[in-house]
């Protein structure tokens, strides 16, 4: 479960004469397998949020729990998924061995993960893509191997930052909104 309760974030400017809130007083309740999206416009504090869920940052005020454990110690123990918005993986690296290294990083376990690495590349369609280098592949290939190496892992917490950017469909950012999904896996 993950409890958010008054969960506020402001940052200061470096001499603190200006303040900036990006979250106030956010108060929400996630179950285990229960998936949430959080939309909103350029600005409005999605990515501070899972800064803040993924202990990237410290709230300044309410507090932020994983199954009763602040978000850094949970992931520090169990892992997560996660898909930042740009994906950035090395472009000289072929494409399955970047997933065996993502694998690998995932804690899969070392006689799985080429098992692994071939079930990612069917399910995502780059099968066909697997010898090529990151940097040649299209954008919306890039991303798919993005959002495969964000679930590389048996993680319970994944995080996909704007996971549609780069694909062919319309969705909330071809609107001027941007999308952050944020999946607790059932246990």
């Amino acid at each position: 479960m993950i409890e958010l309760q008054g969960l506020s974030k402001t940052y200061r400017s470096l001499f603190g004469a200006r303040v900036v809130p990006a979250l106030d007083d956010l108060t929400l309740t996630l179950a285990r397998g229960e998936v949430v999206g959080v939309a909103g416009p350029n600005g409005a504090g999605k990515t501070t949020l899972l800064s803040l869920l993924l202990g990237y940052l410290s709230p300044t005020g309410g507090s932020l729990a994983i199954e009763g454990v602040s978000p850094r110690g949970w992931i520090e123990r169990h892992g997560a998924g996660y898909l930042a918005e740009l994906v950035a993986i090395p472009g000289r690296w072929p494409v399955d061995a970047a997933l065996r290294r993502y694998a690998t990083l995932a804690r899969v376990p070392s006689g799985r993960v080429t098992e692994r690495v071939d079930t990612l590349l069917q399910e995502f369609g780059l099968a066909d893509q697997r010898a090529k280098r990151v940097r040649e592949l299209s954008k919306g290939n890039l991303q798919r191997l993005g959002l495969a190496q964000a679930l590389a892992g048996d993680s319970d917490f994944v995080i996909l930052d704007e996971p549609t950017t780069g694909s062919t469909r319309s969705g909330p950012s071809a609107s001027g909104t941007s999308c952050t999904t944020c999946v607790a896996r059932p246990g």
